[in-house]
């Protein structure tokens, strides 16, 4: 069985997330009206990333 591939590589899908308004508007003044996607995969969450408090949880 094929590993399943590491972040960052594999094939992309479309995600829609909900963010405050003032969230969105300093990503695009950081990214550009078209590079958020690329941020987020730079960002590629750190391992578990234990700061990020999650209220889904």
């Amino acid at each position: 069985m094929a590993a399943s591939p590491a972040p960052g590589e594999g094939p992309v899908h479309p995600l829609s997330v909900s963010l405050h308004e003032a969230t969105i508007a300093a990503l695009k003044a950081r990214t550009g009206k078209r590079g958020m996607s690329a941020y987020v995969e730079a960002l590629r969450i750190a391992p578990a990333a234990p700061e990020i408090n999650c209220a889904a949880r």
